[in-house]
């Protein structure tokens, strides 16, 4: 059956594409991985364009055509109006890996699929949903994820109407770092040129230097609610550091300075978090002076050894 494409865009950070497919049946919105690096397929139903049928029909599903939902979850049981390119927009969720289907012409949200689409068989949210179905929940006028859609839209436009954003950010990280460790002595651009902006500083002391991040926290990172159901907003934005005594070698300076900088986009480009104990495979650390290898590193707001 052949199907119209009224949508396709990638998100800010580039690892996600949002999709909004028609049919002369039913409409679908999807988020799918970029070539690069693909994250896992996710799927929302938006509405029927039909009748809907009185269960779903798996013997289409098994021939790749996108289901109907079944009359009893569904808000337009005989169907409802078909839309085109022009009625509808995205809006990304500020962690990159969620988004929502509006009407362009209302701003009303058709559709949420947030970060933890997929598991456990929930996909996303419809408006036109009733109830709990293989396909899509409701969305309610109470599901917090609609201010958080709201509050998406002020963070996009201010990225777009303000030029200091930037600075607004960046100043007050560099202020808290130069507070706490001393002057920095070189700042490194380690963004190339895309989005969002990032940097790292090197802070040279007496016995250490310290490299820190600016600009990892513009960004919530993903799934952090899936598993911190306790205060997750104390963890979703994070800024890295590494300290290296003065044992360190100019060149394991540089390759730790590089992997630090690395990690920066981890948690976008796998769709995951950092945290306190987590730890990061690491094969740019020099060996200990007893011949130990290291291939990992240990997350921690407390370190043993503090400068």
């Amino acid at each position: 059956m052949d199907s119209t494409l009224l949508l396709q865009e990638t998100s800010p950070g580039g690892f996600v594409q949002a999709v909004v497919e028609q049919d002369q049946d039913v409409v679908y919105f999807y988020l799918v991985g970029t070539e690069d690096d693909p994250p896992p397929f996710k799927s929302c139903w938006v509405r029927n364009l039909k009748p809907a049928p009185d269960e779903i029909d798996s013997q289409a599903m098994r021939q790749g055509r996108a289901p109907l939902m079944p009359r009893e979850h569904c808000a337009h049981p005989e169907g409802a109006a078909a839309l085109d390119e022009s009625s509808v927009e995205v809006v990304w969720f500020e962690e990159d890996h969620a988004a929502a289907l509006l009407e362009s012409a209302t701003g009303s949200v058709l559709a949420i699929i947030p970060v933890w689409s997929g598991s456990e068989g929930f996909h996303g949210y419809a408006r036109d949903s009733l109830g709990v179905s293989p396909l899509a929940w409701p969305l309610t006028r109470e599901n917090v994820l609609l201010s958080r859609v709201a509050g998406a839209r002020d963070y996009w436009s201010a990225w777009s109407e303000n030029d200091s954003m930037w600075e607004d950010y960046r100043e007050p990280v560099m202020t808290a770092y130069e507070g706490a460790l001393g002057r920095y002595e070189n700042y490194y651009a380690t963004d190339g040129g895309g989005w969002p902006p990032r940097a790292l500083l090197r802070i040279p002391n007496p016995g250490f230097t310290v490299f820190a991040t600016v600009g990892v926290g513009l960004r919530p990172q993903p799934k952090v609610e899936m598993y911190m159901q306790e205060d997750p907003d104390s963890h979703r934005r994070i800024e890295l550091g590494l300290c290296l005594g003065r044992e360190f070698s100019p060149e394991a300076e540089h390759d730790l300075m590089n992997y630090l900088a690395g990690q920066s986009s981890l948690p976008w480009e796998q769709c995951t978090w950092l945290g306190e104990g987590h730890t990061v495979p690491c094969d740019s650390c020099p060996p200990a002076r007893d011949g130990t290898a290291y291939s990992a590193v240990l997350l921690t707001k407390a370190p043993a050894c503090t400068p």
